[in-house]
């Protein structure tokens, strides 16, 4: 009786931990939005606040690291994307290695949203379909000064 319910206690302690474990989307959830937090701080100043083309915003340390995220951060820009933030359309640039063409930011992000809308099932680019990543990556394209597509 008493190795019964010792097994039932170790049973419902294992399944607790398991239960409040963090998904892999979770925290790539989590990163993303504090270096987004950091990224919208760090461009509000100078010499970022200074730039006309956007593009430049992602030469700051915050917007280098949310594409260093690679193809993680893909639904959260996705997000951005589609609450109007149009210069986030760079990152994904810079990510997929696609290059996306559009007249003006809503254009650009319209194209974007509907790629997504036919990618976001693919394990390719979704990498936390059913909760885990099938794969990662690093960004397809690499960050430099004179990149200002």
């Amino acid at each position: 009786m008493k190795k019964a319910w010792a097994l039932s206690l170790v049973i419902i302690f294992c399944a607790s931990v398991f239960a409040f474990a963090e998904t892999d989307k979770e925290k790539a959830a989590a990163e993303f939005k504090a270096l987004n937090e950091d990224f919208k701080e760090e461009i509000s100043y100078p010499p970022y606040s200074d730039y006309v083309y956007k593009n430049k915003y992602w030469m700051s340390d915050s917007g280098r690291a949310i594409i260093a995220m690679g193809k993680r951060a893909l639904p959260f820009l996705m997000d951005e994307l589609q609450n109007g933030n149009y210069w986030y359309a760079t990152a994904v640039d810079y990510i997929t290695g696609i290059r996306m063409a559009g007249t003006t930011g809503e254009n650009l992000a319209g194209r974007w949203l509907a790629w997504w809308d036919e990618n976001k099932d693919n394990p390719e680019w979704n990498l936390f379909i059913k909760g885990e990543p099938q794969s990662q990556d690093s960004p397809a394209v690499g960050l430099n000064e004179d990149n200002n597509h």
